[in-house]
C-alpha cells in the first residue's frame, strides 16, 4: 500500500499501538482467492525453505552440499504419494503465507466496521476509487511469485495435480472453508 501513502498522505496505524484504536472509523481487509493464495504461499515456502536450503545451512551446521540446493525439476521428479500426502494433510502449517486469511482478522477490532476488497483484476481500480486515489503508479508493490520462474513452475505443477486429483481440491476447500464462506458472504 505504499502508493496510498505517497499519493494521499494516508496514515496507517500500527495495530500494536492501541492509543489510536478508538479513532479508527473502518478496517480495510483485502482477501485473496484461497486456492491462489495457497499455491503462491506454498511455492514461496518450497522455494525458500526446501529448494534453497543453502541459505540456512552450511556443511558445519547442517546438511551436506548434496542437500543444500535442489531444483524445481528435482522437486517434481521426487514428488510422490508420500510427498503429496504430507503437503495436503498439512495445508495450513508451512508458514503464515498459507494460514487461513480469517485467522489474521477474525478477532481484530471486532467493533470497528470493516470494508472488504478482493485481490483480483479489479482490485487496483476498486480500491483506488474507494479511497479516492488516482490510478496507482507503475511501481505498485506486487507479490513477486509469478515473476520468479521456480515459484511459477511449482505453482503450475501443483495446480496440475489439483486439477487431476479432485481430492486435493476438496482438501483445500475443507482447510480454507472459513475463507471461502467469508468471500461468498461478500458477493
Amino acid at each position: 500500500m505504499d502508493w496510498t501513502t505517497r499519493t494521499k498522505e494516508w496514515y496507517v496505524h500500527a495495530l500494536a499501538d492501541t492509543s489510536h484504536h478508538d479513532s479508527l472509523q473502518e478496517v480495510i481487509i483485502v482477501l485473496r482467492d484461497p486456492l491462489q493464495r495457497w499455491l503462491s504461499g506454498f511455492a514461496q515456502y518450497a522455494s525458500g525453505w526446501v529448494l534453497n536450503a543453502s541459505r540456512f545451512f552450511d556443511t558445519a551446521t547442517g546438511p551436506g552440499p548434496e542437500f543444500q540446493r535442489k531444483t524445481v525439476q528435482e522437486f517434481v521428479q521426487n514428488y510422490n504419494w508420500l510427498t503429496e500426502r504430507l503437503i495436503f494433510d498439512n495445508l495450513e502449517t508451512f508458514d503464515d503465507h498459507v494460514w487461513p486469511q480469517t485467522a489474521f482478522f477474525q478477532d481484530l477490532l471486532p467493533d470497528v466496521p470493516r470494508r472488504y476488497f478482493m485481490l483480483d483484476n479489479d482490485f487496483e481500480r476498486e480500491f483506488g476509487h474507494y479511497l479516492d486515489l488516482p490510478v496507482p503508479s507503475a511501481d505498485l508493490d506486487r507479490n513477486v511469485g509469478h515473476a520468479d520462474p521456480g515459484m511459477r513452475q511449482i505453482q503450475q505443477f501443483l495446480r496440475s495435480r489439483i486439477n487431476t486429483v479432485p481430492e486435493l481440491l476438496a482438501a483445500i476447500h475443507k482447510a480454507y472453508h472459513q475463507d471461502y464462506e467469508m468471500i461468498n458472504s461478500l458477493r
